[in-house]
């Protein structure tokens, strides 16, 4: 999964709780975030990894999410927001 941050409200519950219904199914999932940082952070499922671009813009982290792919290769890359 991957987005923005933590920092928001609608789009951010909702992919944690596609993250935690993923996990539930026996599924991995990795939350691929430009800059893993805001409220929600306490909200992240257990068992989910953290990829933080720690980046500050969307544009900057692009090479980071090519390398990323290109790396751990995932079945499906769900994306919202950029």
């Amino acid at each position: 999964m991957f987005f923005t941050s933590l920092s928001g409200g609608g789009i951010e519950r909702v992919m944690l709780d596609l993250a935690h219904g993923f996990l539930q199914r026996g599924e991995k999932v990795d939350l691929v975030l430009i800059n893993a940082q805001g409220i929600r952070c306490s909200q992240i499922p257990v068992g989910t990894r953290v990829i933080d671009f720690r980046s500050r813009r969307s544009l900057y982290a692009f090479p980071f999410l090519v390398r990323y792919l290109q790396s751990c290769r995932p079945a499906a890359l769900l994306s919202t927001q950029t």
